[in-house]
């Protein structure tokens, strides 16, 4: 149960250091809070992505095999509401109009300093409790509504059915 209530985040780095280095940043911050995944290339992490479904993804644009853009493509087909975060040097600044194209929450300049990676996930996070949290009500209202749904209809009809006026019948509606 509290598995669940934990948040996720995938780190999809291809340079073993750079990725450990925010691996490490993360767990010590989020400790306890936080579930870690990582991936070395966007084919790793598309595969990831469709296994656990993680509330962010921090990922390079420029990896072998996919890139990261290419694989936030894949990943947004799950339609999961999952927040786009991007880690990139200056040279990769060029991607960024596809990467707002894709949605992408957020760039975080190479390399990641701590405190804006912390902030960045920390504000993504947010984000995506704040979705959640709105899907859960509406997904509730709408369980209210299916259930009393019927009890309307039956009590309206009835209304209209025993001949009560225009007048009544508006008042019961309401």
């Amino acid at each position: 149960r509290m598995e669940r209530l934990m948040s996720s985040v995938l780190i999809v780095e291809d340079e073993k250091i750079e990725r450990e280095s925010i691996y490490n940043i993360l767990k010590e911050r989020f400790k306890g809070i936080m579930r870690l995944y990582t991936a070395k290339n966007g084919r790793e992490a598309v595969e990831c992505y469709e296994k656990v479904l993680p509330d962010v993804v921090l990922t390079d644009i420029d990896m072998p095999i996919m890139n990261g853009l290419e694989a936030i493509e894949k990943m947004k087909q799950s339609h999961h509401h999952s927040i786009y975060l991007i880690l990139t040097s200056y040279d990769y600044f060029s991607y960024a109009r596809d990467a707002i194209r894709l949605g992408v929450e957020d760039f975080i300049l190479k390399p990641a300093k701590p405190e804006e990676l912390i902030s960045a996930v920390s504000h993504a996070l947010s984000t995506v409790k704040v979705a959640k949290n709105k899907e859960m009500s509406e997904t509730a209202l709408l369980k209210k509504y299916t259930e009393i749904q019927p009890v309307l209809e039956q009590e309206c009809l009835y209304t209209i059915l025993s001949n009560h006026s225009e007048i009544e019948i508006q008042n019961h509606l309401r």
